[in-house]
């Protein structure tokens, strides 16, 4: 996994993780929708909205969806979106995070530590842009 805080999973997690691919304009989260786990983007560029504004332009490394980590968010704050290619993304669902937690804490609390610390740039809309 070529994101520098997953980088520390112990080999056998990467198999409890989906890659999805979305075409160019494809929805990958909805605003209002259930908050399904974090995501990564793996390759292209996406954009996010909330109430039909776009509060970020998102590229390889970013995640979103990072309210899946820090809370038991109801629903996603914004959607996302595939630009003008195809996107691959690195899923981590609940089942996943709850499995990474149990075996790999501390990487759980990198995660949220980088959260925490990037909550000011992100805001209310769970964007996490990697530097």
């Amino acid at each position: 996994i070529h994101h520098p805080l997953l980088r520390p999973l112990e080999p056998e997690i990467p198999g409890r993780l989906r890659v999805k691919a979305l075409p160019a304009g494809g929805v990958a989260v909805t605003q209002g929708a259930p908050c399904d786990g974090l995501y990564v983007i793996l390759r292209g560029r996406m954009i996010a909205t909330a109430s039909g504004q776009i509060v970020a332009s998102l590229q390889a490394g970013d995640l979103f969806n990072g309210d899946a980590l820090t809370m038991d968010a109801p629903a996603s704050a914004v959607t996302v979106q595939a630009t003008g290619e195809e996107v691959a993304l690195l899923q981590i669902d609940r089942e996943a995070l709850g499995f990474i937690s149990a075996s790999q804490p501390s990487v759980v609390e990198s995660l949220v530590e980088h959260l925490l610390a990037l909550q000011p740039s992100y805001g209310r809309h769970g964007i996490i842009r990697t530097v």
